[in-house]
């Protein structure tokens, strides 16, 4: 009498292994190339709720891409759970959680600069010797990527907790070998720093929550990119492409593609059945109005009536109210 329940455990538990190798298989089958991407146009600004659509669409995806470069080429894969994959560890670092999370490393002269993330406790940056046996604490700063600068060794930093929007351009030495290391700030930064890339013509390229800026040996910004669309996308990481024209950002549900020349960005993707998409009721209800009458000059004067148009039926009561209130005072 338990043939067939057991039996039909055994059948569905080979449905779900194959479902699993399928998802793997699809996964793997996609080009980490980012020229052999395909680009999903976003609409203009002057088309308010369509970018609007699009870009809500992209928030809320579940795919997120990490940037990189493999033997020159640039390349993109999806992102982990855990953080931004990073290239094969120093041994001794599978050995440091106490730490906390790795979220960037490089090689020194004399050892390594690893930076950690400790949640809610903050971050740090140390310096280990090459087999990891001693260690210095550098700073309490959060490192967001380390790249090499004709004065030396620089990286970004900033942090996104509550009450701090913005980040900065260190240099991290020593006065002399044996010396401790120190950290100098050598740029401010109007945002948050999230991914940077080091140029062969002695520049670097950071990306920020909300723009592009460039960096050179003596500290001078410049900017690349401003009101950058990728605000809400949360971009991870950059990587060069082989003739240094062209940055891939890696951000949530695209790769950004941002020609250095024109400044132009395009969003690829490598399988358009990776785009998220909207149910039709969140839809209808970005692409809502609400809509608010103030009547002037008296109740029921349609030459006085003044309209006001909120876009969005998600749009907070405190902007409907200010709005409103504001509607009010210019009606008296």
């Amino acid at each position: 009498m338990q043939t067939w329940p057991r039996m039909f455990r055994f059948l569905m538990s080979l449905v779900v292994i194959g479902s699993l190798a399928a998802v793997d298989a699809s996964a793997a089958a996609l080009p980490r190339d980012v020229g052999r991407w395909t680009e999903i146009v976003m609409p203009p600004a002057s088309k308010k709720a369509d970018r609007d659509v699009w870009m809500s669409a992209a928030n809320w995806a579940e795919v997120e891409w990490r940037a990189f470069s493999d033997a020159g080429h640039a390349l993109a894969e999806r992102k982990n759970g855990q953080g931004v994959a990073l290239p094969v560890q120093p041994e001794f670092l599978h050995g440091l959680a106490r730490f906390g999370r790795v979220d960037a490393y490089t090689l020194v002269k004399d050892g390594w600069l690893v930076a950690f993330d400790r949640g809610g406790f903050g971050a740090a940056l140390y310096w280990f010797s090459s087999d990891g046996a001693r260690n210095e604490k550098i700073s309490g700063q959060h490192i967001g990527g380390f790249f090499a600068m004709s004065t030396g060794m620089h990286a970004i930093e900033g942090s996104t907790q509550p009450g701090s929007r913005s980040g900065s351009v260190i240099r991290i030495e020593r006065e002399a070998p044996g010396k401790p290391w120190r950290t100098t700030t050598i740029a401010r930064l109007s945002n948050v720093p999230e991914a940077v890339s080091a140029k062969s013509d002695g520049t670097a390229l950071i990306t920020l929550s909300d723009a592009l800026v460039s960096i050179d040996a003596t500290g001078k910004l410049r900017s690349v990119v401003t009101d950058a669309p990728w605000q809400t996308l949360f971009p991870n990481s950059s990587t060069l492409s082989a003739d240094q024209r062209h940055l891939y950002i890696g951000m949530r549900q695209y790769v950004a593609d941002v020609d250095l020349t024109t400044h132009r960005q395009r969003f690829l993707i490598p399988d358009r059945a990776l785009l998220n998409k909207l149910s039709a009721q969140d839809e209808r209800s970005i692409r809502g109005y609400m809509v608010f009458k103030v009547v002037r000059n008296g109740a029921g004067s349609a030459r006085g009536e003044t309209r006001i148009v909120i876009p969005h039926a998600k749009a907070s009561q405190r902007a409907v109210t200010e709005v409103d209130a504001k509607a009010e005072r210019d009606a008296l």
